[in-house]
């Protein structure tokens, strides 16, 4: 998991960010409709803090046994 949130999911970010660029034109209307106009790369931050923050909590429950 650790290996993941280093270097794999910015290897996700790398992959997918054409695919990203191409749903964010397609999709323009409808995500002006929501207001879903948020930037790709906050979405990968956010999974890297989610990541480590959950780390910390998990190695609290196990590690301290």
């Amino acid at each position: 998991i650790c290996e993941l949130k280093e270097t794999g999911i910015d290897e996700y970010e790398k992959l997918l960010s054409a695919s990203a660029a191409m749903d964010a034109v397609r999709w323009k209307e409808m995500y002006d409709k929501t207001g879903c106009k948020e930037d790709p790369h906050r979405a990968y931050e956010y999974l890297k803090d989610f990541i480590s923050t959950r780390i910390i909590s998990l190695d609290g429950e196990w590690l301290n046994d």
